[in-house]
């Protein structure tokens, strides 16, 4: 990320997918979900752009979600959980955003239920991102 943090592309992920984006993590053997389209001379070019990447509030990486055990119960939440919109889950992320210091990026790039991140972003926080790509998969 450059000092101005002007050069940061956000990118949301899929119902079923997780921030790991792109690349390899120590001890794993299977790449990122977009690793196609994110690294060095690719569409998302990381020599150029600072690429981030979180989990969404109530998947099942790196928050409680349905499947988490209920406090002090030994069942699961599942039709418990509380109901996340995907407002909630882009309001989460600009707070994240906020507490770094990261007040507007260069793009925000999701497909599926990212594509819905990214055009919740464009709807309610309009000045945050120069571009917004949001695809939707057949």
């Amino acid at each position: 990320m450059n000092a101005a943090k002007d050069n940061v592309v956000v990118v949301t992920h899929a119902l079923t997918g997780s921030h790991h984006a792109a690349g390899l993590y120590e001890g794993e053997n299977k790449p990122g979900w977009w690793d196609g389209l994110i690294g060095p001379g690719k569409a998302v070019d990381t020599d150029q752009y600072f690429v981030i990447s979180t989990n969404v509030i109530g998947s099942c990486f790196g928050s409680t979600g349905p499947m988490s055990q209920m406090h002090e119960h030994d069942s699961r939440y599942r039709y418990k959980f509380p109901v996340v919109t995907i407002k909630d889950m882009v309001k989460a992320q600009r707070i994240l955003f906020d507490r770094l210091g990261i007040h507007h990026v260069h793009a925000i790039v999701g497909g599926s239920m990212g594509g819905m991140q990214a055009l919740q972003f464009a709807i309610h926080y309009q000045k945050f991102a120069e571009k917004i790509i949001f695809m939707a998969f057949k």
